[in-house]
Parts: C-alpha cells; sequence; structure tokens
C-alpha cells in the first residue's frame, strides 16, 4: 500500500536527472542553491544520488534517525501528496569514486536547471538564432547572417518523435522507446518533452496505484564511441537529458491519472541530431502511454519565402476584392432600376387587366339590355358571346402576367438583398485584407533585409507597394537597394511605374510638373497602385492628430487640381482618339500616352534600337546632299530610289549651295574602311550592351554581324565601301528583304542590300503594312474623285452585337455613366449601333436610358416566355347557340364575315371610347417627357391634390390660418400710440399713472417714471409691428409656395409693392421669416422665464394671480400647462369661462329669464 506515482527529477546543467529521486535539501537550501552560480550549482548535485526500492527503503526514515529529524517532517508529510521519489539522501563528494563521474557532451546536449536554462538563449558564438516572429527577425544584423548565423523561427508549431499507447510494466520492469532526429532538412528541432500518463492494475486486493520512473538518453552514434577526438570526448555511455519541472507531475490517485514530464531545452540550440531513447521503470506494476514531441524552428528564409507568397496571394485577392465590388455594385445599380422597369410592367398588366374587365362587363350589359329590349339577332348574341371569352382568356393572359411580373419583382429584391450581404462581406474582406497588408508592408521587408540582404528587400518592397527605409544601414545596404531597382528599372518597368517609384522614393517635391499632373490622373484610375501612399498620409493623420493638431488637408495647385476628374472619363479620355477631344482632353490624353503602362511597346522599341535602327535616318538621308553623304549612305541611296522611287521625287541636290550642317565635316566625307570598321565595332558594342540590357539572345546588332560572319563567302568580287551599287528590281530587293537573316541569303551582294534595308527601312512587315494603307488610300481618294475624307464608309465592318442580356446591360450602363459625366456638348459612341456615331450629349444619353431599359424589360419577357403563356382566339363552336346544320358553305362565309363586321364595328366603338381617354393620356405624357424631374413631381402633385387645391399647404382646400388676432393688435397700438401721445403732450410730469403699460396690466405697480413708462410702451409698439409683420410675411410666404406663377407682388417684406421672381421671393421671405422666428422665439422663452422666476418668488414674496397650473385636460391635453406665456393664456381662458358661467346663473345668457 501506501503513496504511489511516478515523477521526474530536477535535471541538472551538465544533464543528469530527468528520473524519480529522493532529497534532504530543505526549501531555503534549494533557494540558496539556484543563486549560485551554475559551475558550484553543477558540482553539488552531481553528488545528489537517486535511490530505488521497495516502501521501506526508498521511505526518508529508512537513511537514518538525521533523515527522520532533520529532513523528514512526520507532521507535514502526506503520503498521498509525497512520492519518496520527490527526496534525495546527499552524499560528500570524497565517497564519490572519479571513473564512477559520467561523461557528458557539454557542446551538444548541454542541459539547463528551469531556473537558470534560458529558454531559446542563443550560444556565445551565436552559431544559430531563435526569433519568435517576423517583427524580431527584423531586428537581427544582416552581416551576422552572412558570417553564416544561422537563424530559426518558431511560431509553436511541434512536431510528433514518438507516440505509444497502452503499454505496461510488471513491478521491477523497464523498458526503453527509442526515435531518431534527422539532421538533414532546413528545419531544427528546438526541444524536446517527454510526456508519460500512467495508472495503476487491477489485483486479487483491488485497484493498485502504479509508480514510474522515466529518464531520457541520448544514444552516443558509432563515430562517437569510436573516435575521441571526432567524438566529442570519446562518449560511450548514453548521456542522461532534461529536467522534470516538479509543477508539471502529477501522482498517480485512486481518483486521477499519474503524470510525469521531462523537458529537455539545451542552452545551445537546436538539439544535436541523433538517436534518443526513453528509459521507463515500473516500482509497481502499472500501465503507460508516452509521447515524445519537439519544438520545430523553421529557417528564416523558408518562412519569409512562405510569408512572401502569402503577401502576394492577399494583394492579389485585395486587387480581386475591389473588382467584385465594382460587379456588385454595378449589378445592384442594375438590380434597382429592373425594379421600376417591372413595376412599370405590372401596372401595364394591371391597366389590360382592367380594361378587360371594363370590356366584358360592357358586353354584359349589351346581352342583359338586349334581354329587355329583344333588338339583337341570335348571330350577333353569340358575336357578343365570343367577344367575351376572347376578353376572358385576354384577362386571364393579364393577371397571370401581373402574377408573374409580381413575383419576378419579389425574386429581384431578395437578389437585391443577397447582393448587399455580399457585398458587405467582400467590404469587410477588403478591409481585412487592407489591415493584413499595412501589417505585413511594415514587417515583411525589414526582414527580408536582415536575411536575404537590401537587395532582395527592395524588390520585395516594389512588389508589395511598401516603403523601405535604409537609413539607418551602411553606404553597402544602400548600394544594394539602388542596384536592385535599377535592375527592375531597365527590365520592366514602364514609365508610369517609373513616376511611381521616383514618387515613392523622393516624394512628390522630386516630380515636375507634367509627372505631378499624371499622378493625380494615375492616383484615381490605378487605386491599388497608390495604396501606399494612401498608408502613409494615414499615418502622417494619426500623428498629427496625437500631437493635437488637425489632419493634413492636402490640396494641390490649380495646374493639378484640374486634373482630378473622374475614373470614367479618364478611361473615356485614354480610349478617344485625339481628333474627338479638346483641349484640356488632349493635354490629359498625352500625358496617358508619355506615362504608359505598356510593356509590349516599350519591348517593341527596344528591339528595334538593339537593331540598330533608327526611324528617322532614312529621311535625313534624303534631305542631305548628295557629297554629304557617306560611304555607306551612298550605297543605301541605291537601294532606296528602286525600293520608294516616290520619296525621291525633286530631292537629288546636285550642288550643295546655301546653308548645310555637314558642309566640311571630315567625319562624314571620304571615309576609309578602317576608320568605318572601328565605327562599326564601336556600333557592336553598343548594341550588345542594349541586347543584353532587354534580355534578348539574338536580336543585337552584334549578334546580326556574328551570324553573318559564320557564313563563309568569297570577298574576292567584293567592291569597295561606298562603290557598291544595287543592281536588284523592286521585287528581288522585296524578296531579299523578307529574309529572317543573312544566313538564308546567296551571295554577298544580297547579304549587303539585306543589311542596308534593316538599318535604314526598318523591319519587312512594318513596311508592307504601310504600303497596303497607302495604295488603299490612294484608291480611295480616286473614288471620291481626290477626296481623303469620305462621310460614310459603307465599306467598313461594324462589330457584332453583343447577344449576351446581361453583358449588353453592363455595357450600356458603363456607357451612359460617361454621358453623365461628359462635359462637351457632342459625344461619340458605338454601344447603340455597333458603329461608332456621333450624338449629342443629351440625346444620346436618353436613347441609352431607354436602351437599357429595354434590356431589363427584355430579361423579364424571357421568363414570361418560359411560361409560354398565348392567347388564342375562341372557335365559333364554342360559343353558345351554334349549330352545325348550314345550308351550304356560302352561308357559313357570309356568316362568318356578318360576325366579324359586327364584332370590328364594336371594337371600334370600344376603341373610339379609349382613344378619347388615350388622347388625354398621351397629351399629358408629352408634356410630362418635356419637362425636369421637378416639374414632373410639382404636376403629379397637383393632379393628386385636384382643383383648388393648395401647393404650400399640399390639401385641398387650403388650411393656412393666421396665428394673430390683426384687429385686436390693432385696438392695441392705438391705445399705446394714444398713451404716448398724452405723455408727450405733458412733458412737465416726470412720474405718471398708467394703466395701458403691459406690466401693469399683468398686475404690477401703475405708476412709472416718464422715461421707464415711454420705454414700455415703445418696446410693446415695436414688439406687436414684428409679430404683425411676421404674420404677414408668413401669408406671402405660404402664398409664394402657392402661387404656379413665375412672379409675383410682395408687400410686406419691404413695407411697398415689389415684383419678384417667385425663387427669388421665396428665398427674400424664407431669410426675413426665419429672423422673425428666432427673434420672436427668444422673446417669448425669456418671457416665460421671468414669469416662471416671478411666480418662484425670485423677485420677492407675492400672490400669485393665475389660477390655472399642471395639467388640465379641458385647456391642453397633450402635456403639462408651461409657466409663463401658455399660464397666462391658460388663466386668461378659465377667467373667461367663469364669467359665462357667472353670467349664465344670473340670467344674461342662455335660457334666462323672460321679459
Amino acid at each position: 500500500g501506501g503513496a504511489a506515482g511516478g515523477g521526474g527529477g530536477g535535471g541538472d546543467d551538465d544533464g543528469n536527472g530527468g528520473g524519480a529521486f529522493n532529497s534532504n535539501d530543505s526549501d531555503e537550501e534549494k533557494k540558496r542553491n539556484d543563486d549560485k552560480d551554475l559551475d558550484e550549482s553543477s558540482e553539488d548535485e552531481d553528488n545528489s544520488h537517486k535511490i530505488f526500492g521497495s516502501w521501506f527503503v526508498v521511505h526518508p526514515a529508512a537513511i537514518g534517525k538525521k533523515s527522520q529529524t532533520q529532513n523528514f517532517n512526520p507532521v507535514t508529510y502526506d503520503d498521498h501528496v509525497h512520492h519518496p521519489a520527490m527526496f534525495q539522501y546527499y552524499r560528500l563528494p570524497e565517497e564519490i569514486k572519479k571513473e564512477d563521474k559520467p561523461t557528458i557532451d557539454r557542446l551538444g546536449a548541454v542541459t539547463g536547471h528551469p531556473k537558470k536554462a534560458g529558454w531559446m538563449r542563443s550560444t556565445k558564438d551565436e552559431e544559430c538564432k531563435v526569433v519568435k516572429n517576423l517583427d524580431e527577425l527584423g531586428k537581427i544584423d544582416y552581416s551576422a547572417v552572412k558570417r553564416g548565423m544561422k537563424v530559426l523561427v518558431t511560431s509553436g508549431k511541434t512536431e510528433e518523435q514518438l507516440s505509444e499507447l497502452d503499454c505496461s510494466l510488471e513491478s521491477r520492469q523497464s523498458r526503453s522507446h527509442k526515435f531518431f532526429i534527422s539532421p538533414s532538412g532546413k528545419d531544427k528541432m528546438l526541444d524536446i518533452t517527454v510526456s508519460v500518463v500512467f495508472q495503476g492494475v487491477f489485483g486479487p486486493r483491488g485497484y493498485r496505484l502504479g509508480r514510474l520512473a522515466v529518464q531520457l538518453y541520448r544514444i552516443p552514434s558509432d563515430k562517437e564511441k569510436s573516435d575521441p577526438a571526432d567524438g566529442k570526448n570519446g562518449l560511450a555511455a548514453p548521456q542522461p537529458l532534461g529536467y522534470a519541472p516538479y509543477e508539471l507531475q502529477i501522482l498517480n490517485t485512486p481518483d486521477a491519472l499519474g503524470r510525469i514530464v521531462i523537458q529537455h531545452k539545451p542552452r545551445k540550440i537546436p538539439v544535436e541530431p541523433g538517436t534518443f531513447q526513453v528509459v521507463v521503470g515500473a516500482a509497481a506494476a502499472s500501465k503507460y502511454s508516452i509521447q515524445v514531441t519537439g519544438t520545430l524552428g523553421e529557417d528564416a528564409e523558408t518562412v519569409l519565402n512562405r510569408e512572401f507568397e502569402s503577401s502576394m496571394k492577399k494583394q492579389s485577392r485585395l486587387t480581386e476584392c475591389s473588382n467584385e465590388l465594382n460587379e456588385l455594385w454595378t449589378s445592384m445599380r442594375l438590380a434597382e432600376r429592373k425594379i421600376s422597369v417591372c413595376q412599370g410592367l405590372i401596372e401595364e398588366a394591371e391597366s389590360e387587366s382592367s380594361r378587360c374587365e371594363s370590356d366584358i362587363e360592357m358586353c354584359n350589359n349589351e346581352l342583359s339590355e338586349d334581354d329587355e329590349l329583344m333588338e339583337m339577332t341570335e348571330e350577333e348574341r353569340n358575336d357578343v358571346f365570343r367577344e367575351i371569352k376572347v376578353l376572358e382568356v385576354e384577362f386571364s393572359h393579364w393577371c397571370k402576367l401581373f402574377a408573374t411580373r409580381t413575383q419576378e419583382k419579389k425574386d429581384i429584391k431578395e437578389g437585391l438583398e443577397h447582393m448587399a450581404e455580399m457585398r458587405r462581406a467582400r467590404l469587410k474582406e477588403k478591409e481585412n485584407l487592407k489591415t493584413a497588408m499595412e501589417k505585413i508592408r511594415q514587417i515583411i521587408p525589414s526582414a527580408t533585409a536582415s536575411i536575404l540582404g537590401p537587395g532582395r528587400a527592395t524588390e520585395v518592397a516594389l512588389k508589395l507597394n511598401a516603403p523601405l527605409n535604409l537609413g539607418g544601414g551602411n553606404a553597402s545596404s544602400r548600394w544594394q537597394a539602388i542596384s536592385a531597382v535599377k535592375n527592375m528599372i531597365t527590365s520592366s518597368l514602364t514609365p508610369a511605374e517609373e513616376v511611381r517609384r521616383l514618387y515613392q522614393r523622393e516624394g512628390f517635391k522630386a516630380l515636375t510638373l507634367e509627372e505631378r499632373q499624371w499622378s493625380m490622373l494615375d492616383r484615381i484610375r490605378n487605386e491599388v497602385k497608390w495604396e501606399w501612399l494612401k498608408i502613409k498620409e494615414e499615418e502622417e493623420d494619426r500623428a498629427r492628430e496625437a500631437r493635437g493638431a488637425k489632419a493634413k488637408k492636402r490640396k494641390y495647385n490649380a495646374a493639378i487640381e484640374q486634373f482630378r476628374i473622374d475614373k470614367s472619363e479618364i478611361d473615356r479620355i485614354a480610349e478617344t482618339s485625339f481628333s474627338k477631344l479638346q483641349r484640356r482632353e488632349v493635354v490629359c490624353k498625352k500625358l496617358l500616352n508619355k506615362y504608359h503602362d505598356d510593356a509590349e511597346m516599350m519591348k517593341r522599341k527596344a528591339e528595334m534600337l538593339s537593331s540598330g535602327f533608327d526611324p528617322h535616318l532614312a529621311a535625313e538621308v534624303r534631305a542631305k546632299f548628295e557629297k554629304t553623304w557617306t560611304p555607306t549612305e551612298k550605297e543605301w541611296v541605291t537601294v532606296d530610289k528602286i525600293l520608294n522611287p516616290s520619296a525621291w521625287v525633286g530631292r537629288v541636290k546636285e550642288n550643295a549651295q546655301g546653308f548645310d550642317r555637314h558642309r566640311g565635316d571630315s567625319n562624314l566625307i571620304e571615309l576609309t574602311e578602317e576608320e568605318m570598321r572601328e565605327a562599326g565595332e564601336a556600333d557592336k558594342e553598343k548594341m550588345d550592351k542594349i541586347g543584353k540590357l532587354l534580355g534578348s539572345g539574338g536580336g543585337g546588332f552584334g549578334n546580326l554581324v556574328k551570324q553573318a560572319s559564320k557564313t563563309k563567302r568569297s570577298k574576292q568580287n567584293d567592291k569597295p565601301l561606298g562603290k557598291w551599287v544595287c543592281a536588284y528590281s523592286r521585287v528581288e530587293i522585296l524578296k531579299i528583304w523578307s529574309a529572317k537573316n543573312g544566313e538564308d541569303l546567296k551571295s554577298n551582294d544580297e547579304e549587303r542590300c539585306w543589311k542596308l534595308l534593316k538599318n535604314y527601312n526598318g523591319d519587312y512587315n512594318e513596311y508592307i503594312e504601310g504600303m497596303k494603307a497607302i495604295e488603299e488610300r490612294e484608291r480611295r481618294m480616286k473614288e471620291t474623285h481626290g477626296m481623303d475624307w469620305v462621310a460614310i464608309r459603307s465599306d467598313v465592318k461594324g462589330d457584332s452585337l453583343e447577344v449576351d442580356i446581361d453583358a449588353r446591360t453592363r455595357t450600356v450602363l458603363k456607357e451612359l455613366d460617361k454621358t453623365i459625366s461628359f462635359r462637351n456638348p457632342f459625344m461619340d459612341s458605338a454601344v447603340l449601333h455597333v458603329a461608332p456615331q456621333r450624338f449629342p450629349t443629351t440625346v444620346l444619353r436618353l436613347e441609352l436610358e431607354r436602351e437599357l431599359d429595354r434590356l431589363l424589360r427584355e430579361q423579364i419577357y424571357e421568363r414570361e416566355r418560359a411560361s409560354k403563356f398565348l392567347v388564342e382566339d375562341s372557335s365559333d363552336s364554342d360559343a353558345p347557340g351554334h349549330t352545325d346544320d348550314e345550308d351550304s358553305d356560302e352561308d357559313e362565309d357570309a356568316r362568318v364575315r356578318n360576325a366579324e363586321t359586327r364584332r370590328r364595328e364594336r371594337r371600334a366603338k370600344m376603341r373610339a371610347n379609349r382613344a378619347k381617354e388615350d388622347v388625354k393620356v398621351a397629351k399629358k405624357r408629352i408634356l410630362m417627357e418635356n419637362k425636369t424631374p421637378t416639374e414632373i413631381a410639382k404636376a403629379q402633385e397637383l393632379e393628386a391634390l385636384g382643383f383648388g387645391g393648395c401647393l404650400a399647404c399640399k390639401t385641398n382646400p387650403c388650411k393656412w390660418i393666421s396665428n394673430l388676432d390683426v384687429t385686436k393688435v390693432m385696438k392695441r397700438k392705438e391705445q399705446l400710440a394714444d398713451e404716448l401721445n398724452y405723455i408727450r403732450k405733458h412733458p412737465e410730469m416726470l412720474v405718471l399713472d398708467s394703466q395701458v403699460a403691459l406690466s401693469a396690466q399683468r398686475g404690477g405697480s401703475t405708476r412709472f417714471k416718464r422715461q421707464d413708462l415711454v420705454h414700455e410702451l415703445m418696446w410693446e409698439s415695436r414688439e406687436l409691428e414684428r409679430r404683425m409683420k411676421l404674420n404677414g410675411i408668413d401669408k406671402e410666404l405660404h402664398d409664394s409656395y402657392a402661387t404656379r406663377k413665375e412672379f409675383m407682388e410682395v408687400k410686406v417684406l419691404h413695407g411697398y409693392s415689389t415684383l419678384l421672381w417667385t425663387g427669388n421671393a421665396r428665398r427674400a421671405l424664407e431669410r426675413e421669416h426665419n429672423k422673425l422666428v428666432a427673434i420672436t422665439t427668444a422673446s417669448d422663452v425669456v418671457d416665460d422665464i421671468l414669469e416662471w422666476m416671478l411666480e418662484g418668488w425670485y423677485f420677492g414674496e407675492r400672490e400669485s394671480k393665475q389660477v390655472v397650473a399642471g395639467y388640465v385636460p379641458s385647456i391642453k391635453k397633450d402635456g403639462f400647462i408651461k409657466p409663463g406665456t401658455e399660464t397666462t393664456k391658460a388663466t386668461a381662458i378659465k377667467e373667461e369661462a367663469e364669467r359665462k358661467k357667472k353670467a349664465k346663473a344670473m340670467g344674461l345668457l342662455g335660457g334666462g329669464g323672460g321679459g
């Protein structure tokens, strides 16, 4: 019995430990030992020994009295918590034999004590460095990596080395489990963790607790055993490794499984590869499972490459998200417009079903009238029945269409909601990607610079559109970065990309005016390529906000701001030819062409340059005088006169008279063959350099010369330079020119002619295309009698019309957006008729809107066609009263003709009645089409209001009422005027009694000083005047919105009659109305405050004269009566009601007494 379990012992710095052991060290002694130097601690711990055996052998009390009294406290000991293996005994150093001390590999397998072995510490010589993330990776010095330091990145990734389940051991048995750590591969093992979970077994006496001891060893290799010099001290015995942290060990109890954990975390990392084994010993029968895992340190270069690939995928995904958002937004716009189109079709189906219903009702009325009058024949009644049947079929058709279109509208709304949800998801994904890319752009380039050098880091930064700051680096780092940028510029950067990089590297001020103007256009057109600038501006704004400053307003001068235009407008300018653009648009077009992103164009120009061809060289030679020609030019002239005779008409100049910039130039006259050979070699070297720069293997001039020299031909009959004359015809020259290289030619003269054509005339295919264009122009001029311009070109074939309705709608919508932002009165478009045409912009916009609506209606009709609704006329046999016993076919034909005639007459009558209504509707529609949206909305409001309706109140009749009793106000003004007149007539009176003043009427004193009374009376007079003016302004403002005229007469605004435009009158009246309302509101608020303070005894104690307060439903139903003006009005209402009540009681009102 007793406490069972298994514990891993604390290992020492030399690699010992890990098994179960006993100890006699107290807690204080352990603490002191931990604070000592590592070597001293290691020397003391070497004297600690583990003991195994039965309970009576391994118990601390079994060692002696000293263990019982000093090392083992029976009071605190608990056999369910403490295991004997947790203790150890101490043996003096002299008792240990020297040969018993194990020899370990201190370089490759040094194991640290838990408190002294730092986790992931590098060795002193820094052969290997471990970092936790890419942020720490960016802080590593590249020079150390260059010297050979290994850098590993740990991200918590583990690898399982060994896993065995359901193992069992009997008492005093042991078993070893081996595993191997491979030295191959870039990823290395940083530590080893051994975890053993065990339990007891059931015996005759019940459950017996399990007890295990575990130790981790490294087995030396054969080389280490056989060669002490190379084998690091010649290790022959297995090396004990690891330590067992106390807090990770768990005893096996009746209620819980036991666990032993051994950790091997060496100071020198990674773990030295080789064969390892775990020895498990059982003090009691046990079952266990063992698992060995290790933390992997990935190679930094591998991690960086993986993160860079992931970053590029995220960057491309960010662009895809932007494109998807644009497509979703376009789809949502189309869906919104489709809903309005579908609503129009629903109204059409509803109106048609109503028409059929009314027609059926009219036919039924005709039949009911005939039942009484008996005026219709049987055939006429049958025709009416047939007409009803046809109308019923039509009614059913339109009802089904109504239901289908209603469902279509519902489906469109559901799809719109789904697209909105998708758009929200894409916006969230885009925001997350932008946040991730911001972090990536800050981390990846700096980490790459630390591991792979500044050159590779610069390439990564450029591809990620991220800034790379190498200011802290040395000159070598900066030169490597510049070299990387140069390589990219000479290999793949277009003029547009060069300006972007210059902006990113040196800032906005480093650009010229044209580059600044183009950058404004490009920031709108290619937002993704300017993400770095947006991030930089946001960081600047955050920094300014942190300092307490406002965000910087980035506004440029007028020369640059004028290029801040819409993206659709920029695309239109880029697609339109120069002849169809205005002056400002031509400038934009030139900027877009100058700073382009066309890599193919650059490649073609570079190939021309590498082949030695100058497109202006032939024209310059033709313009020169004969005496100034070089020998090579003389030979080419003999070829070109045969090839292009029309180019030499009138250009042959025998005498060099007048100004000639080549006169006296010895470099161009009478050059020797040696000088020409030297010039050719210089040109060859120059063109070879250009060819290497472009990466072209066989397109350079030097390669052409080299290939030509491979063909060994006899040069005995070759004429000297400048003496050769072309003897071929034009057809033969073209055949020679069409050869791909000089080796395909037969003679030296042909090769000489071929080289001249390549250097002066360029590419053969381009020449043929140019000649075809010239012939086509001559043919056209011949047909048009010398006119090069043709109004209508019937021979030009147009593009095919897009048959996909969805793609067609998107094209039309895109063109419609261009027309909205287009400022010119005329616009060229090929969307409507698949041929370039010029339209007035407003007309094109209307036509595109009609085309878009037509396409959306066509999409709705597709669903209706799928239902296959067919309206068929009913046959005569289906009509009631039909008989088959006709006398002859002639009678049948006559009856049918008569029925058809009557049917046409009846329909004509119904159409005439409907035509009158249609004419009214058409007139209204025509008037509505010529109106603006504001006028249309106003007309619809008028129609809804009907005759006599008020446009200002939006009611019929008008509900405007005056908020002022003008009669009472005028009487009050007369009283004030009389009182002021009386005061002016008695200037000698300094104190007066007055009942007219407002304060006296409100219960105040009736005695005033002369100045105070005049002030109060004048103030009240002005207040009444202002309120009357407000009332008049309100009336005229109401009339201005109610009038249908373009002008109106205003009197209260200025005090005299004035004729104003209605719009101007509204603005002036609104401004004056707002001012008066503000003054009146402020005055009322102040009066209410003063009344409230008066009632609250702020000015002294007084008896209140107000009889109403609080919530009085009979006076105010919607809330409490506020103190102030409302209280005064409520008191007056209450007093008036009381007065009437008393008068009625006295018989003065109502049914009072007789006589």
